[in-house]
């Protein structure tokens, strides 16, 4: 490093650092005209642009000498990819650095649209088709669209695969939209119904965003509404389930609405589906779900194991259920699940009653007193507990020697720090566990702490006394100080009061 501007190595002062530290460093870097530095690592130049962000005011042209920094510098400094339409442009849009904002008064040029990926239209009554030219010559690739006059065919380019919608009233005719599109996303804030007589003929993604509105639709047993290129449906209307087994690709289906008592029957969901989200406390019965699922989300249903519910052959690579209807037994759950999520679940548990194999395991609202050792599975990586309040001291001993990331919410009952496994790197608790016991009485071998209190605090460790803060800034703070910044545990504290170097 050097305090002056000329390249001349004799001025240069040569040290080594870790990997991790030096990224630590360069990547919050303020005063370019002080930094020179040369890469001899591939493994450095090839990650450059990860860690090389320069917040300054002054010109690179005359002050960065490695040509291949050039680009990352002027890519990574406030890029401008989104340009928005708007009625007329105030303060607050001069606030944003990334954005360009114009109004239906100005004339676009191909140079002004140069790296622009997104164009956001948000004048109402607008004809979008007086920009067709542009976007057809430019880069875009996402075009959101609210409250604009009715479309015509042939008023989007020919090239578009990505179109947002909002408030639109009209009906969408088949000719309206581009036969490129691949991803449509509608949305309604009003009491106007969608209203769809037909989808581009290579659409992938088919999302919807209802807050007051419904979405009305010809019946589709006659009108071929659904392209079957569709691989991905987002709040879906419940009335189309009966009819989505002619989507061939389907692999995604979201259902937010709630769908009647009774109305879905075994063999309604294509084969083709491996991600499934109903979030309607639907009642399950035998075959309704697919073997072919390998992401369940029912986040307001009681399974009961009883009962074949769940295909035990499914190969869940995620299973989030509100809770179970009794306490769950050995081989009662599917083998194979790659990660747990059983919201409200807080009964007894033992040895066996959890698949081995499990690597994200989330118990929330599990009491503490239902965790002993051989509960959780060894297997498990990711151990998440405590969102709720929990009666009982929890075991560290209780959590296996493969977990890596440990998440104890607001657990504020005893602990052992000590007991918890040498395989733990990171760590989240509350901050009340942290005043009781100490920073010191995490294991040196945790090199992420994240402290929950009024505010977030992170911290990453450089060595035994030492660690990264990211707070109010970025520090460097002993761990004799960490308590001080969290006696202080209130917005606006400055960093600075602390003892940091």
């Amino acid at each position: 490093m050097t305090t002056t501007l000329t390249n001349n190595n004799d001025n240069h002062i040569f040290v080594n650092f870790s990997h991790f530290l030096l990224k630590k460093i360069v990547r919050n870097l303020k005063i370019v005209d002080s930094i020179r530095f040369t890469l001899v690592s591939k493994k450095w130049f090839q990650e450059r642009d990860k860690y090389l962000l320069f917040e300054d005011e002054v010109q690179p042209e005359d002050l960065i000498y490695l040509l291949s920094f050039k680009k990352i510098r002027f890519d990574i400094d406030f890029p401008q990819t989104r340009l928005f339409i708007v009625d007329e442009i105030n303060d607050t849009h001069y606030e944003d650095n990334y954005s360009q904002y114009e109004t239906p008064d100005d004339e676009l040029t191909i140079k002004r649209m140069e790296g622009i990926r997104e164009v956001f239209f948000e004048v109402d009554n607008l004809n979008i088709a007086k920009y067709k030219e542009i976007l057809e010559k430019s880069n875009v690739q996402i075009v959101s669209a609210r409250r604009i006059e009715q479309l015509t065919p042939g008023s989007l380019p020919s090239k578009l695969k990505n179109l947002d919608i909002d408030d639109y009233p009209f009906r969408l005719e088949s000719n309206h939209l581009p036969s490129s599109l691949e991803n449509l996303s509608l949305l309604s804030n009003n009491h106007n119904p969608f209203q769809i007589s037909s989808l581009p003929p290579n659409l992938k993604s088919l999302t919807f965003f209802r807050v007051f509105g419904e979405i009305a639709f010809e019946d589709i047993r006659n009108v071929n509404i659904l392209p079957k290129t569709l691989t991905k449906i987002k709040n879906c209307p419940y009335q189309w389930i009966k009819f989505l087994k002619n989507l061939p690709f389907l692999t995604t289906l979201q259902i937010t609405e709630n769908i009647p008592n009774g109305y879905l029957e075994p063999g309604d969901f294509p084969e083709s589906l491996t991600n499934l989200s109903l979030q309607s406390p639907i009642e399950l019965i035998e075959s309704l779900i697919p073997q072919s699922i390998q992401h369940l989300n029912l986040p307001n249903c009681i399974l009961d194991l009883s009962s074949n519910e769940l295909p035990r052959s499914s190969h869940f690579q995620s299973l989030c259920v509100k809770d179970i209807n009794s306490p769950i037994l050995p081989n009662q759950l599917p083998p194979y699940i790659k990660e747990l999520n059983l919201i409200k679940y807080n009964q007894e548990l033992v040895p066996g009653s959890l698949p081995n194999g499990i690597e994200t395991l989330k118990l929330p609202t599990l009491d503490a007193g239902f965790l002993y050792e051989g509960v959780i599975p060894s297997s498990t990586k990711n151990l998440h507990l405590f969102e709720a309040h929990s009666e009982n001291p929890f075991k560290a001993s209780s959590i296996p020697n493969a977990v890596e990331t440990l998440e104890l919410g607001s657990l504020d009952s005893d602990i052992d720090f000590g007991m918890i496994p040498n395989s733990v790197c990171s760590i989240t608790c509350n901050i009340g566990l942290i005043k009781k016991y100490g920073i010191n009485s995490i294991k040196s071998t945790v090199n992420h702490i994240k402290i929950i209190g009024e505010l977030n605090y992170e911290f990453d460790r450089i060595d035994q006394n030492w660690f990264f803060a990211y707070y109010c800034g970025y520090s460097f703070i002993q761990e004799k100080s960490i308590l001080n910044l969290l006696e202080k545990d209130k917005p606006l504290v400055n960093l600075q009061t602390c003892q940091t170097q």
